[in-house]
């Protein structure tokens, strides 16, 4: 990732949800600190089921998974902070266990008719990452004499959220090298469909077995059946 040096500024959350018109409500949630280093995890997504023809394993890249990032949110209740959020808490709140409190009930109570939490928004420089709150774990590592907390780490994972939509545009499912799932209509033959799907009615057989189809003959409207990817011979 490149940030354009000198506009990194402070890192902005927000939690947010979107309505059913499409408005999306968002509920900034200040920082005290940017995290010293945040990390970004990328990676692919390949099938790995056993060939039918030929037992071997497949290697057909499926998607990209959804990027994670993981990040430690620090808070501080001494007065050390150069932020002004003392001047917004009552005397004898303690302000890390508000902080902590507010982070955890936006990124993980369920939200009403949302039946789940909000989403979060990360901003920082040029990088900008939608998703949802998979872990936070606390640590309390400065306390007043009383035992009350006056710093904490919370230790934040995001999992990016993608839309189904843009999952199926990126993969494109309809290619003959990835499984499918088809629904058999009135007037479908096993051959048809093998045809349509491998461009091969001979396959027939293979099918019929990956399905544990009794009598291939006897395809029934509503059923589901399978079509894994298939390596054929010239």
């Amino acid at each position: 990732m490149a940030f354009a040096a000198g506009l990194l500024g402070k890192m902005k959350l927000a939690f947010y949800t979107q309505l059913e018109s499409g408005a999306i409500i968002p509920i900034p949630f200040p920082l005290q600190y940017n995290p010293s280093t945040f990390n970004v995890t990328h990676g692919s997504c390949y099938d790995a089921t056993k060939l039918p023809l030929y037992g071997d394993k497949s290697k057909k890249f499926l998607s990209v998974r959804p990027r994670t990032l993981t990040m430690d949110l620090n808070f501080d209740g001494t007065g050390a902070s150069p932020s002004n959020f003392g001047s917004i808490i009552p005397p004898g709140v303690n302000l890390v266990d508000v902080q902590v409190k507010a982070f955890l009930t936006l990124a993980m109570d369920i939200q009403g008719p949302l039946h789940e939490p909000f989403n979060i928004v990360v901003v920082w420089g040029t990088f900008l990452m939608k998703g949802i709150v998979k872990s936070a774990v606390v640590t309390y590592n400065f306390f007043d004499r009383d035992g009350r907390p006056l710093r904490a780490k919370i230790a934040v994972t995001v999992e990016e959220r993608l839309s189904h939509k843009k999952a199926v545009e990126e993969v494109g499912p309809q290619s003959a090298d990835l499984t499918k799932s088809i629904t058999v209509v009135d007037g479908d033959t096993l051959p048809n469909l093998c045809e349509a799907t491998y461009g091969n009615a001979a396959l027939y057989l293979e099918i019929a077995r990956v399905n544990h189809l009794d009598n291939y003959r006897k395809l029934k409207p509503g059923m589901q059946l399978v079509f894994p990817p298939i390596v054929q011979t010239t």
